[in-house]
């Protein structure tokens, strides 16, 4: 697949990190809180449950398996209200992911013990370093080469959208930051500048409550950072702990939007499974080979130069333009139909900043 290229990708990428330290740091002293005896000296060296949480938000270690429910609006075909419907809702999809710093494997599961397939039940993402590829639900297969973390097309933008509904899970409930964004000052954290799939940057920030010695909650401000005509969403997120995936990281989340004198819960992630890894995992573990090794005569689009192509069966990249006698499209950065699509319920939090961050900014130009 050298012939998989695309345009120079200029963008900072995540900082690497040694697995090993972070994976000793989250395993040290067994992670369990400890009584002390009587007349014991307490052994100061060990980070308390929240402390082990907040390191573990902000540089996360290899994850070698994740696997959680999320749940929907009773109807994800329309907008979202904020009614109470969503707490009462029954439709949950259950997700299966591998992240490492450099890699991510992230599908959906029809059951427990389902693999990556080219099904329509199923979405996959497969990205290495800057090999990106999209196995969209048994319809079509895309790839780029770009950076980690960028959306400068078509593809970037759609899987960025797609890993909305992985971060948050092993971000403690946070939306639209990556691993690695959040910077904490003692219980409050920040991240800046964070990118989207939208011509706008966002900044997060918000603080940590713990109880009986574990997070509890943490309030969060969503915002456009335009100092000027910035719009604000605030949330509250509650930790539950029926069945500990990790010593400090709860096994429930749920996110409750602030409307006035009301909170509205408009989110919910149960962790069925979460796996750190001590070091870095296996190539093969990403490779999309192994998903296309299973298809017949699987139809490929490569993002590259600019344009979407056809990969022909002798590796031959052939613009789609040309085959079909038209233009592509204009890339849009509206958001609705992906959003509606994805049924990420939290985008639509996001795209409201978004349309409102840009229509203020065409007003001050006009």
């Amino acid at each position: 697949m050298s012939r998989l290229k695309t345009m120079n990708v200029q963008a900072k990428r995540w900082p690497q990190r040694s697995c090993t330290v972070m994976f000793l740091s989250y395993m040290v002293m067994g992670f369990e809180a400890r009584s002390e005896e009587p007349g014991q000296t307490p052994d100061t060296a060990s980070p308390s449950l929240t402390e082990q949480f907040k390191t573990f938000l902000a540089s996360p270690p290899t994850i070698k398996s994740l696997i959680f429910k999320l749940k929907s609006r009773p109807d994800v075909s329309s907008p979202a209200v904020y009614d109470g419907s969503f707490s009462k809702s029954t439709n949950w999809t259950l997700y299966k992911a591998v992240w490492q710093q450099n890699a991510v494997l992230f599908h959906d599961a029809p059951t427990i013990n389902s693999q990556p397939e080219f099904l329509s039940n199923q979405s996959i993402v497969c990205i290495y370093d800057t090999e990106h590829w999209l196995f969209n639900h048994g319809r079509d297969i895309e790839t780029c080469t770009a950076t980690q973390g960028t959306f400068d097309n078509s593809v970037t933008r759609v899987i960025g959208m797609k890993l909305w509904d992985l971060y948050p899970p092993f971000q403690g409930g946070i939306f639209h930051v990556r691993p690695g964004d959040l910077k904490w000052s003692g219980d409050h954290f920040e991240a800046a500048k964070v990118g989207s799939p939208f011509d706008v940057t966002f900044r997060i920030k918000g603080s940590l409550t713990s109880s009986n010695g574990l997070p509890y909650e943490t309030a969060v401000t969503y915002s456009t950072g335009d100092t000027v005509h910035d719009k604000h969403s605030n949330w509250r997120i509650r930790y539950f702990y029926d069945k500990k995936p990790l010593p400090f990281y709860p096994s429930s989340i749920k996110g409750y939007v602030s409307l006035g004198d009301r909170e509205v819960e408009m989110y919910e992630c149960d962790i069925e499974e979460l796996i750190p890894s001590e070091s870095n995992l296996d190539r093969s573990l990403f490779d999309a080979k192994n998903i296309l090794s299973t298809i017949s005569n699987p139809s490929v689009h490569v993002f590259t130069n600019g344009i979407k192509h056809v990969l022909s069966t002798n590796g031959a990249l052939i613009p789609i333009p040309y085959l079909t006698g038209a233009s592509l499209p204009k890339e849009t950065d509206s958001p609705s139909s992906r959003v509606t699509g994805l049924s990420t319920l939290f985008a639509f939090n996001f795209s409201f900043l978004a349309y409102f961050s840009r229509r203020d900014r065409r007003n001050r130009t006009n």
